[in-house]
């Protein structure tokens, strides 16, 4: 017998799901064209926040980026300490995970890309019939560093 949240949690990630499920209102929804479009206006140092949601845990990271090269990753103000998982930390390292996930026939994948710079700036990854297989990641607050 399911319990009232086993009943309810697919209802719980709808807004989640139907914030992720146009892409196209970003302008670009091909991994190939963002990838081009980042690859033409990639700068060389930058900093974003990096907020993963996922059943097992959330985060929100503040990662700088020097010559292609992780060079800090600091939590977000107010986030507790945590053990590290595995993040992607470059914008490359997110396009990967795009092609990773999409990759896997049993996960069902949503993103959306930067217009102006053409980086991930949300991706949802789910398994359909499954409650502890979904992850969120967004970028926000990307910054070029001069």
């Amino acid at each position: 017998m399911k319990t009232r949240f086993q009943r309810s949690a697919p209802l719980l990630l709808l807004p989640l799901v139907a914030a992720c499920s146009n892409p196209v209102s970003f302008g670009v929804t091909d991994v190939d064209d963002a990838r081009a479009l980042w690859a033409e206006n990639e700068p060389r140092h930058y900093a974003y926040t990096l907020l993963r949601d996922c059943f097992c845990d959330s985060r929100s990271l503040r990662i700088t980026v020097r010559d292609g090269e992780l060079v800090s990753v600091d939590l977000a103000p107010g986030e507790r300490e945590f053990e590290p998982l595995p993040e992607p930390s470059t914008i490359e390292e997110l396009f990967g995970l795009i092609e990773d996930i999409a990759a896997r026939e049993e996960y069902v994948i949503e993103f959306r890309f930067d217009r102006r710079r053409g980086f991930p700036s949300d991706i949802l990854a789910d398994v359909p019939g499954t409650f502890d297989a979904s992850l969120h990641i967004r970028v926000r607050d990307f910054v070029a560093i001069p």
